[in-house]
């Protein structure tokens, strides 16, 4: 419990951190997947815990975004 803490108040300060200084050190996706991996590596979660903790909708959701733009763009209804 301390050690996954640890970590997700780690990357949390990197982003504070990076915002305040404006600078950016490490971006939130790469940083997320880094505090996961590290999870996982030290055993604060298993692997089903992980898959089950992942929202799909926000991950697929700038995929989905993106395509309606290009959809709406091609039908020419707004123009480029």
């Amino acid at each position: 419990m301390i050690v996954s803490t640890l970590l997700a108040t780690g990357m949390v300060l990197t982003q504070i951190i990076g915002g305040l200084k404006n600078k950016e050190y490490i971006h939130l996706w790469p940083c997320s997947v880094l505090t996961a991996g590290l999870m996982l590596l030290t055993g604060c979660m298993n692997g089903d815990q992980a898959r089950k903790s992942i929202m799909w909708w926000v991950a697929q959701l700038p995929r989905v975004v993106w395509t309606a733009v290009v959809c709406i763009k091609c039908s020419g209804h707004v123009g480029a």
